[in-house]
């Protein structure tokens, strides 16, 4: 490298090809030098730190824009649930929040890539429910399922999933926003309550039966030994009348006790439960009432075989009072694991729209279904008519 020349300025100018420059920091200047012989240039910085040019305001919008997107991560990274948002026509995801990977146990990368993959770790009796409830996703206002997936360490959890449909100013449906929450204490709890609920009603039901109905019974039979002593006398028709009485305590004690205990701890109960039921709501309405079963179908679960009587109590008695049916069809199947107990009707029918405050039989029979994580639906029949469903996984 040549000397550097005296420090002068220069206006000297020479072809690009032939000159080199050599920024030297401690000595604030440029160093300009040819490929020639000719002297180098030098241009020294300002010795003093000139101003910056004043910062241009920033722009609201872009200012409202990321303290939005901020807000944004902040929310959906800090709640629990998982928060993501899907395209509405090929459902892949745009959004998919941290909490996916604490919950699922995989990671969103995962999703993003297969969005399909969110069925391999739903158990195999849920995936065609979970399928439907995504297929009407950008149908409906909004849908809701609750389904149970394996995490990699083969720990079972119930998820609940709402979905809402986000619409352009066309009201055209494009995506799909949607919050799938961990649920799985929640159900620990609700079986919880529910067996305490079916052991204290089980305890009252036998009590009935061994306590009250046996006093009632030894009575009558008194009572006919009294009738006896009587004969003959002015006050055996008030023994006869006491004794009639009777009976009908004993036949109302009998009914109480079987109505807190409908189904025997066996696991044919159910199916016996029900085709009692059948015979009794004949008796009770005058309306023909079949109980169809085809198979021999077993279940131990004695609190969800409980649940499932009570349902089809709900639903056998609705048809008869409110939709003036000439028969009613109690069905009970099992197919790939999935139990489904039907109740049919040929009467007027059901609205074509079913309200959420439909009622509150309706209503406790959904909160029946959702105790066992079973699922209910009401639609009307093909024809005429109202079909109830209870779908409940079921594991022979």
């Amino acid at each position: 490298m040549m000397n550097i020349a005296e420090k002068k300025p220069s206006t000297r100018l020479f072809p690009l090809e032939k000159m080199r420059v050599e920024l030297v920091m401690d000595q604030q200047e440029f160093v300009v030098e040819t490929a020639s012989d000719e002297e180098p240039l030098v241009l020294a910085l300002p010795s003093e730190p000139q101003p910056h040019p004043a910062p241009r305001p920033p722009d609201p919008q872009t200012s409202l824009l990321l303290d939005n997107e901020e807000l944004f991560r902040q929310l959906a990274e800090s709640i629990h649930e998982v928060f993501w948002i899907c395209a509405a026509h090929n459902c892949r995801f745009l959004y998919i929040s941290p909490a996916y990977e604490k919950i699922w146990g995989r990671s969103c990368q995962s999703l993003y890539e297969d969005p399909s993959s969110i069925f391999d770790t739903v158990v195999p009796e849920d995936r065609a429910r979970l399928a439907t409830a995504l297929a009407e996703q950008s149908l409906l206002p909004q849908t809701e399922i609750e389904y149970r997936i394996v995490r990699p360490d083969n720990s079972l959890r119930w998820i609940r999933t709402r979905t809402f449909p986000v619409q352009t100013q066309g009201e055209e449906v494009y995506r799909v926003v949607g919050v799938s929450q961990d649920i799985t204490d929640r159900k620990a709890a609700e079986k919880a309550i529910l067996e305490i609920s079916a052991r204290e009603r089980r305890r009252i039901g036998q009590d009935l039966h061994d306590s009250l109905l046996q006093q009632l019974t030894g009575i009558a039979y008194m009572n006919k030994a009294l009738q006896q002593k009587l004969a003959g006398s002015t006050e055996v028709d008030d023994a006869v009348y006491i004794g009639e009485l009777l009976q009908e305590a004993i036949g109302e004690t009998r009914a109480l006790a079987r109505g807190l205990n409908p189904v025997q701890l066996d696991a044919h109960g159910l199916m016996s439960a029900l085709r009692e039921l059948a015979v009794h709501m004949e008796k009770l309405f005058k309306i023909p009432c079949v109980f169809a079963c085809e198979d021999s179908i077993r279940i131990h679960d004695f609190d969800a075989a409980t649940q499932l009587y009570r349902i089809a109590q709900e639903a056998l008695s609705n048809a008869m009072k409110h939709a003036a049916p000439k028969q009613v069809v109690l069905s009970l199947d099992e197919i790939h694991g999935i139990l489904t107990l039907q109740v049919r009707d040929d009467g007027k029918g059901f609205p074509e729209a079913v309200p959420h405050d439909a009622g509150m039989g309706l209503h406790i029979m959904n909160n029946r279904a959702r105790m066992i994580g079973a699922t209910l639906t009401v639609q009307r029949g093909p024809e005429k008519g109202t079909c109830v469903t209870c779908s409940y996984p079921h594991n022979s």
